[in-house]
């Protein structure tokens, strides 16, 4: 956090925005939503074909009852977007609120 923080002030003190650095921490969020993303989907993936597969020969089942579907696959990446708008803007919209020279204060004590 600290080095969140140092960064940020960095970033003011060359005369970025607010938004600017919204949009900094916001695309290192997304990036990871976005890996988070892929790998839960494969990983959605082959725990349905497992399971499906493992009830298909011990029960004799011809049907499949876990499905990946686009409804699926979309509720995933919203989730994935949400938690990362939500863990880059909380922080990011804290740490901006404070003056520079006294967050630089309590960070030294």
């Amino acid at each position: 956090m600290y080095s969140c923080m140092l960064v940020l002030f960095l970033l003011y003190l060359l005369g970025a925005r607010g938004f600017d650095i919204f949009k900094i921490f916001f695309n290192e969020a997304f990036i990871i939503a976005v890996i988070n993303f892929i790998i839960s989907l494969i990983l959605a993936f082959i725990v349905c074909m497992i399971i499906n597969n493992s009830l298909k020969s011990e029960t004799g089942l011809l049907i499949t009852l876990l499905n990946v579907g686009i409804r699926q696959v979309v509720l995933m990446l919203a989730i994935s977007v949400l938690v990362a708008v939500l863990a880059s803007a909380l922080p990011v919209s804290r740490i901006a609120r404070k003056k520079p020279i006294d967050a630089i204060r309590n960070s030294t004590n």
